[in-house]
């Protein structure tokens, strides 16, 4: 046989070619690494001294393997396994693989070759950024020997210059946190339109944590930081009265809510099947929440939050006493249902399975509630997303909630279960009121604290703090990091790196000006919402998209990137006409 060619294989794909020289039938399995405790997946027969050719993605690290025999079942347990030659592989793109097999009466080897290494599919995003790098050089470098010049040459200086009371009102605005809305809603907006077809740029399958898991929860967080900022100014500046703030509060959550059930039905507008939860149902769920809890002890305390309190250390803490209490029954109410609700008699509570050792010294699995399918041996094909999923079918059933399961291709690589668990459910929603909360920390102390130095020290010590405690739910394994089920170490991790990241903004940006007004930035963060509705309902539509070849990541990534170029410039000619959308 001819060195197979790569002429048919697609963007992430590799080429095994699997050659026989025993005087037997042979059949060959594998399975993805990502996949959590799962059987072996037929993948073809090969009959005595012959050859085959098959594709695989490499998206992922690969185990194969390779029986004497095939019972009726296309998966093959642990138990069961009687195999021979098991090896993992990590492919790269459009390489060409070999494996040579030889002997005779169960006794068998293996020889593996690598005929083409394959290409380096990473080249296109380092080429990009280093293209946006250089013009971002070009174009600010420029504009500043441009006003230079000007300061040079033109007598009248002054009244080129921005109006001061203009430059002092958007001085109160707080630069740093546009700018970070407006690096993640660039981010969500290039992801969501396929982040140029790279793998480990989407959501993690199940646990774990990729690039797209941070966005959506930034933005929840980010929302708490602007509400502390808005609801002051009711409560304290324009004594808005209370059931004037609460209206709002419930107006805005609904109209949240109303936008997110019409954008879920783009494409299909069949109230019989139409998906109930969302991103922005959840963002008005959320805000609902914590908008009503904070308002309410803004009123307590009337915004006296210092003198007759004598707590200033802890004056963004101590205050808000109920808002924690709050907090604290969204941890009851998680965690009591996930650990102590026996939700299905074939399923167990919690995230991880427990393993007993027999006297074989084997070891068995208990069902178990998380990705199921194929998971754990299949001892839990039913319980897919645990008691959060249990609580959505109860509440929508199943043709309301997201169809597209992010983990079939691990757990269901035959479509033979009907998988269905929503990223965006009732139980995961008690979380993400926490990174909520979370993020109105930010602005209370942006409040509490006129110093900039003791803003920047308290952000980085909750920084730390829910890093840390991240890091210990998560290496204790009772809690993995899941965003499809938005655990508790999963909502810690991004409001870490959000404390971050918006202490890093704010000395370059508001303290020290090193970065003016976070431009360009700043631009798509005033208007975070329009964009974010308008790339979902214009997402299939010129100038926005067009179609490319999709034999590798060049084209994918250069139409990805020029969706999000052109929803940036629709953001700064907004800005440039002061147009700006809320809710």
């Amino acid at each position: 046989m001819s060195q197979p060619v790569t002429d048919s294989l697609s963007r992430d794909e590799a080429l095994f070619h699997f050659a026989n020289k025993c005087q037997q039938k042979l059949f060959i399995w594998r399975q993805f690494e990502d996949c959590f405790k799962c059987p072996l997946v037929f993948w073809t027969a090969i009959d005595a001294q012959s050859e085959v050719v098959v594709k695989n993605s490499t998206n992922d690290a690969l185990w194969w393997a390779i029986t004497e025999t095939k019972n009726s079942s296309d998966y093959l347990l642990s138990k069961e396994e009687k195999i021979f030659c098991k090896n993992q592989i990590s492919p790269k793109d459009q390489s060409i693989h070999k494996i040579s097999i030889s002997g005779a009466n169960h006794n068998f080897s293996c020889e593996t070759q690598t005929l083409d290494d394959g290409r380096n599919n990473a080249w296109p995003l380092v080429v990009a950024a280093a293209v946006y790098v250089l013009l971002a050089v070009l174009f600010y470098g420029g504009r500043r020997l441009y006003w230079r010049y000007r300061a040079r040459h033109v007598t009248q200086i002054a009244s080129e210059e921005p109006d001061d009371k203009n430059e002092d009102k958007r001085r109160k605005r707080l630069k740093s946190l546009d700018c970070f809305r407006g690096i993640t809603i660039l981010m969500m907006i290039f992801v969501n339109v396929g982040a140029g077809g790279y793998e480990f740029l989407d959501h993690a399958p199940w646990d774990g944590f990729h690039f797209a898991d941070i966005i959506f929860p930034w933005f929840i967080f980010i929302m708490g930081t602007t509400m502390a900022i808005s609801l002051k100014s009711q409560v304290v500046r324009h004594k808005t009265p209370p059931k004037l703030i609460f209206f709002q509060i419930a107006k805005r959550s609904l109209t949240l809510f109303a936008i997110g059930l019409v954008l879920n039905s783009n494409g299909e507008a069949n109230w019989r099947t139409l998906r109930i939860p969302g991103v922005l149902q959840r963002f008005g769920v959320s805000y609902l929440v914590v908008a009503s809890s904070h308002a309410l002890s803004l009123l307590l305390h009337k915004g006296e939050l210092f003198g007759a309190l004598r707590i200033h250390q802890l004056v963004d803490v101590i205050p808000y006493w109920f808002e924690w209490i709050v907090v604290a029954l969204m941890t009851l109410l998680y965690t009591s249902l996930t650990f102590g609700w026996k939700f299905a008699d074939n399923c167990l509570k919690g995230y991880v399975g427990q393993y007993s050792t027999n006297q074989n010294n084997t070891q068995s699995i208990n069902p178990i509630a998380g990705p199921g399918g194929i998971a754990d041996d299949m001892s839990a094909v039913a319980c897919t997303g645990g008691a959060a999923a249990h609580i959505d079918r109860w509440l929508f059933t199943d043709k309301h909630l997201y169809q597209g399961f992010t983990a079939r291709h691990l757990y269901d690589p035959k479509d033979e279960f009907h998988l269905i668990h929503d990223p965006e459910g009732v139980l995961g929603t008690t979380n993400s009121i926490i990174l909520t909360f979370l993020g109105l920390q930010v602005g209370k102390i942006l409040i509490s604290f006129p110093n900039p130095r003791q803003r920047i020290v308290r952000w980085i010590a909750w920084g730390v703090g829910c890093g840390a405690l991240a890091a210990a739910l998560g290496a204790s394994g009772l809690i993995p990091v899941n965003k499809n089920l938005w655990s508790l170490s999963f909502v810690l991790i991004p409001a870490s790196a959000a404390f971050f990241a918006i202490s890093l903004l704010y000395y370059l940006i508001d303290v020290r000006n090193v970065w003016p007004n976070g431009q360009p930035f700043h631009y798509p963060g005033m208007n975070s919402l329009i964009l974010y509705i308008g790339h979902q309902v214009c997402g299939s539509m010129l100038p926005f998209t067009f179609n490319v070849d999709e034999g590798d990541h060049v084209g994918p990534l250069a139409r990805d990137l020029w969706t999000t170029t052109m929803w940036f410039i629709v953001s700064v000619r907004l800005a440039q006409n002061d147009f700006f959308f809320t809710v």
